[in-house]
């Protein structure tokens, strides 16, 4: 009698298949459609990206971080406290711009939340990481409106900032923004 071979495992259900090389492209795949997913699962309609530094700090911070280098606790040489100075002038005039995504992610979500439809327009939408992005969706936040954060992994970076709606934040590798249902923004993760 000859034994019965057993069936392989579907190509989806393999993980030495979905890991390798050539599941890339499901995987591919998947980082699409998981996404355009939880956008219908939340109800959200539109997107608006905003890109920038995640260098910037507020203006509250970067002055907290001006006045400590100014005291100089630290005792350090001449030269090095010029440099960072010179740097922490420089943050405290950049802070304007993360003021201004802030403010403008506000009266965005302010005026969207208003929009008399069934699915959520306008939604304020970012690489989820700090600076600009936390700004955007720090202002997002404080006008009560949601906050799409799409935050990418590097192994010595960022982690989604605190402000990012908690079911609206990407893990994905490549991740899509939607408006009126195209993808218009990718992302790695």
């Amino acid at each position: 009698m000859v034994d019965k071979l057993k069936s392989a495992p579907l190509a989806y259900e393999n993980p030495q298949f979905i890991n390798s090389p050539d599941g890339r492209i499901l995987r591919i795949l998947a980082e699409y459609q998981e996404p355009l997913a939880r956008f219908r699962r939340e109800q959200i309609q539109d997107t608006v990206v905003f890109f920038g530094s995640a260098r910037f700090q507020g203006g509250d911070a970067a002055k907290k971080n001006l006045t400590a280098i100014e005291k100089n606790d630290a005792k350090i040489a001449a030269a090095d406290q010029e440099t960072n100075l010179k740097r922490a002038r420089a943050a405290v005039d950049m802070a304007r711009y993360y003021e201004d995504a802030r403010r403008l992610a506000y009266m965005l979500t302010e005026w969207s939340i208003q929009i008399p439809a069934r699915r959520r327009r306008f939604v304020v939408t970012t690489g989820g990481g700090p600076g600009i992005m936390e700004a955007a969706n720090l202002g997002a936040h404080e006008a009560g409106g949601k906050s799409i954060g799409l935050n990418i992994n590097l192994p010595f970076e960022q982690n989604p900032n605190s402000y990012i709606t908690p079911r609206s934040t990407s893990n994905s590798i490549i991740s899509s923004c939607v408006n009126s249902g195209s993808p218009i923004s990718l992302k790695l993760w």
